[in-house]
């Protein structure tokens, strides 16, 4: 337990004397020595702003190289867009006239085709007209056959004329 005393002892000596060497003392600098480290200081920030405002101006132009591009491929894309919209309406065109044909041509086409029989029916019309009566008193006659004649009855009955 002595020996541990001891041994702490020093140890706590040796410690408080070694603080007292770890401080240095600065050595002296004259004004005139600040001076021009202040100026070697200011040249180098100015060196340095150089720098930098040269590597700016080096990053707009590289910047503006690839604006141009972009600007010139979005001016091609936008021509192809063009391209593609004026062959689409050409399409829907093309489309709306085949359309509009075949319809012109489908109406076309009946009309020719019943005019004939429209000339057919008003033919048959005016014949009907002009011997309405006679088809009247035809049937009267045959209706009145059929009272006595049971063929014509059984035929007029088929016709629903009896």
């Amino acid at each position: 337990m002595f020996f541990k005393i001891i041994v702490l002892t020093a140890a706590f000596f040796a410690a408080s004397s070694s603080n007292a060497v770890a401080v240095e003392t600065a050595p002296h600098i004259s004004d005139r020595e600040i001076v021009e480290r202040l100026t070697r200081l200011e040249e180098g920030q100015k060196a340095i702003l150089r720098e930098m405002d040269k590597r700016f101006e080096e990053m707009d132009k590289r910047l503006d190289a690839r604006f141009d591009a972009m600007d010139k491929r979005l001016e091609d894309m936008n021509k192809h867009i063009g391209d593609m919209v004026r062959v689409f309406m050409a399409i829907v065109g093309a489309f709306a006239a085949i359309v509009v044909s075949t319809i012109g041509f489908a109406l076309w086409d009946r009309r020719t085709m019943i005019r004939p029989f429209e000339d057919k029916v008003k033919i048959i019309e005016t014949t009907i007209a002009q011997n309405g009566d006679k088809t009247d008193s035809i049937l009267d006659v045959l209706r009145g056959l059929g009272k006595t004649n049971e063929q014509v009855a059984e035929v007029l009955k088929r016709f629903n004329l009896l």
